[in-house]
């Protein structure tokens, strides 16, 4: 027959920072234990938060059954056939076990011996090999039943995920408290087990008056440990006008319902979409784990902004708050903007970069290696021709690119013929040059050379008979150039000189 108790779920339920070990319990004093391990093991010189000490209640939230009191029963070992009895728990990281609370009754005349082990958690969630902990204790007669708790001298690092157990060798009368273990209690979770010599088995293998175990184990862990809460941004620097990828990466515990309450639906305090806050600097936020944003600045840019991200972890009876603040460049889009200085020696040509961005590439046009990150190379030419130049300029998360042909020529191939199409003046000119076409030719190209046949200026235009075009060459240096003037496949030209 199944055994009923309220445990008091009024006080869990709204006091949710109190932990509920030392209930009515008798405290179970540890023996003297030799392992030379310490919190201090686990620190870590990276942010790190150690988080604890908490005790587990993920079982009695669950045994709670939404507004219904919290019911349990019964699991009394022996009188089944098993005479030890056990509870899964994930171990998302390196747990630091501290002790355990659990609740029981010894219903005989005699004291009961008792042992609580931990194992780790071999296939199908199962204890394997010898236990990591063994604590042996007299469980008193007792009418009705307690909550104990057992707290460890020197905590226990444990490693992977775990099983705690309790085990009896009396002979009866010995009952541990287990959430109700009717179809849906246990949430189809099956996280408890139970034994019987050498054996093992799942809770979903154990029956109890002719009902399949979907229950847990009112063994509930005393845990400390890390909790490393980061972020990236995608891309790395940030770019007005762009989507921003902003990521948190945290350890696993902070996502787990059995140490988190903000994960645990079965916590008034339920809510896995708004425990993470961010600040992009900007007086903008949000709560979501992994946002997108959009800086919109106004000019000036800033050189960098600061962005911090908080993670709230809620234990059972404590909150844990992890936070940092990472300063990100800040980049204009990228503009491939560059001039060309042919001033030099006449197979040479000067490029200067005057747009935004990084990354810096320059394509010559003639074959020869690309030059990365100069953001004002030369390069001097082998062979007469046209050469088209292309400068890439990357920004955080796109690439400009901008062109310019340069014509490399020999000087003594200009010939000073006249213009028979053409009206061009004034000339000498000191700023604005006119031209003016007798007829219409549709699509022409204008460029102007200087004296080593270099291109310094050029233009495309559509001629119209007796359409002046004005055009400024105030930037020129003063000196002797040639005017080209090219349709289909005639060319014309005829010298200019700038004062």
């Amino acid at each position: 027959m199944k055994h009923f108790y309220a445990l008091l779920t009024s006080l869990v339920l709204a006091m949710p920072f109190m932990a509920f070990g030392q209930y009515g319990g008798k405290a179970i004093i540890p023996q003297e234990d030799s392992r030379e391990t310490s919190l201090r093991a686990l620190e870590s010189p990276n942010r790190a938060i150690l988080c604890g000490l908490d005790t587990v209640l993920y079982p009695l939230f669950k045994a709670a059954d939404g507004a219904n009191p919290t019911q349990v029963d019964l699991f009394g070992l022996i009188d089944p056939g098993y005479s030890r009895i056990g509870q899964f728990y994930p171990a998302p990281d390196t747990m630091i076990f501290n002790g355990v609370d659990f609740y029981a009754r010894n219903g005989g005349i005699d004291t009961a011996d008792m042992s609580i082990k931990v194992y780790l958690a071999g296939i199908d969630s199962l204890p394997t090999g010898s236990p990591i902990f063994n604590f042996s204790f007299g469980l008193l007669p007792d009418t009705v039943l307690r909550g104990y708790s057992l707290g460890l001298q020197n905590p226990l690092i444990v490693p992977d995920d775990y099983i705690i157990t309790i085990e009896t060798t009396a002979s009866d009368s010995v009952f541990i408290a287990c959430s109700e273990w009717t179809i849906g209690e246990g949430d189809g979770e099956w996280l408890a087990n139970a034994g019987a010599a050498a054996f093992w088995q799942r809770g979903y293998d154990v029956f109890i008056d002719g009902d399949r175990f979907d229950g847990d184990v009112l063994l509930m862990p005393h845990v400390a440990y890390i909790v490393d809460l980061d972020q990236t941004v995608t891309p790395d620097c940030i770019e007005p006008g762009n989507e921003i990828s902003f990521n948190s990466s945290i350890s696993s515990f902070f996502f787990s319902p059995v140490y988190n309450r903000f994960y645990n639906p079965y916590s008034s305090f339920y809510s896995p979409d708004s425990n993470f806050t961010w600040y992009f600097g900007d007086g903008d936020s949000s709560f979501l784990a992994n946002p997108k944003h959009t800086y919109n600045f106004t000019a000036p840019l800033p050189d960098s902004i600061e962005v911090q991200l908080i993670g709230l972890h809620l234990g059972y009876s404590f909150l844990c708050p992890d936070g940092e603040a990472f300063k990100y460049e800040v980049q204009p889009a990228p503009d491939a903007s560059f001039t060309v200085d042919d001033s030099t020696k006449a197979d040479t040509f000067i490029f200067s970069f005057t747009g935004s961005g990084s990354n810096l590439v320059w394509d010559f046009g003639d074959g020869s290696p690309q030059v990365n990150g100069d953001s004002m190379p030369s390069h001097s030419y082998a062979d007469f021709g046209d050469y088209t130049v292309t400068l890439f300029a990357t920004g955080c998360s796109a690439t400009d690119s901008r062109t310019f042909q340069v014509s490399y020529r020999d000087a003594s191939s200009i010939r000073a013929e006249a213009l028979t199409d053409w009206n061009v003046y004034p000339n000498p000119t000191s700023g604005e040059l006119h031209i003016m076409p007798k007829a219409s030719f549709g699509q022409v190209r204008l460029q102007l050379l200087n004296a080593q046949g270099q291109v310094v200026a050029s233009r495309e235009i559509q001629a119209l008979a007796d359409n002046v075009l004005d055009w400024n060459v105030d930037f020129l240096p003063a000196g002797m150039y040639w005017l080209e003037i090219q349709r289909e496949n005639q060319r014309q030209g005829t010298r200019v000189m700038v004062r």
